[in-house]
């Protein structure tokens, strides 16, 4: 016979018994010598039960429910088992768990580690954090976007101010610094040091957008127009500078749209930047040079929040429009 008994709070001799007895819930109690009993229908009991618990979550505000240990996206994680044709790749490593699908059994949770690399694997499990473990690597990994603040650095084609996508990472090398490469819009793979890049900010505030917009918008550079280079091909940079016609613009090259040649017709260069000139002009006003952009930056953002990273995107913006 199934019973169950609750020792009263007053001593181990007081106790309440419940058990069946044919179709009936028996009650019987006996508190310091005392002794009753009672009988329940199934429904009665079943409310009085349900009673007795609302007393006492109101007393001590419930049952706690058991914590959810299942791995959650975003949590750190230790693989354990990988796919059965994996040969046990990465099992052990520790990541962070980046994606969970729960419809397929083999490859279930997708781990990002460290250096922008995934995995999809079986199985994980959460990895608690010790509270004297190392700080996490905040060093950029795959995907993520850079500007550039230093030009001509390792002879890539970045420019300051230009945004750049991590598509390597290259770190604790024996042999060198730490640095990513990037793809340009051919393909080629470029490396730079992580010393001349910094996390690409949000884009620019309402108020900053308005004061750049505010700005004359010059007219598009069409064949035939006299310019002068601001910025050409690596193999060409010794002609930025120099003036001449604008022999061809190339729409859906966005990486050197602009031909310009000399009074000739000769090719001077292929250039990623020019800007117009007044032909009557014997000798244009120079370009204003990149650092003259950085100090007008400055006095446009004097007297505001801002930070190092605001005035380099500044600065770009004032010299794509100028």
């Amino acid at each position: 016979m199934t019973e169950y008994t609750a020792h009263s709070a007053h001593g181990s001799d007081s106790f309440t018994r419940a058990h069946r007895i044919g179709s009936w819930l028996h009650i019987s109690s006996i508190e310091r010598g005392q002794r009753a009993s009672t009988a329940l229908t199934t429904d009665v009991a079943r409310d009085f039960a349900r009673g007795i618990l609302a007393l006492a979550d109101e007393i001590d505000g419930g049952e706690v429910a058991p914590a959810d240990t299942r791995p959650k996206i975003g949590d750190r994680v230790r693989v354990v088992r990988s796919a059965p044709g994996d040969l046990g790749r990465h099992e052990g490593d520790v990541g962070t768990l980046a994606a969970i699908d729960s419809d397929d059994r083999v490859l279930t949770y997708r781990v990002e580690f460290s250096d922008g690399a995934t995995w999809w694997c079986t199985e994980v499990e959460r990895v608690e954090e010790a509270a004297d473990s190392a700080p996490a690597d905040t060093r950029p990994k795959i995907g993520d976007r850079l500007r550039v603040t230093a030009p001509n650095v390792w002879a890539c084609p970045a420019q300051v101010g230009d945004v750049i996508t991590v598509a390597e990472t290259r770190y604790d090398r024996p042999d060198g610094p730490d640095f990513i490469r990037f793809t340009d819009n051919t393909g080629w793979k470029w490396g730079i040091p992580l010393t001349v890049v910094e996390p690409a900010e949000e884009p620019l505030a309402d108020w900053e957008r308005d004061l750049i917009e505010s700005a004359p918008k010059p007219e598009p550079i069409k064949v035939g127009d006299w310019v002068q280079i601001v910025r050409a091909e690596a193999c060409s940079r010794h002609e930025e500078g120099r003036t001449g016609i604008v022999d061809e613009v190339d729409a859906d090259d966005e990486r050197l749209p602009f031909r310009v040649v000399d009074d000739a017709g000769d090719l001077v260069a292929w250039a990623a930047e020019v800007r117009k000139v007044d032909e009557a002009q014997p000798e244009p006003a120079p370009v204003p040079s990149f650092a003259a952009h950085v100090d007008e930056a400055k006095r446009l953002l004097a007297g505001t929040l801002h930070t190092g990273s605001d005035v380099i995107t500044l600065a770009r913006e004032l010299a794509n429009r100028a």
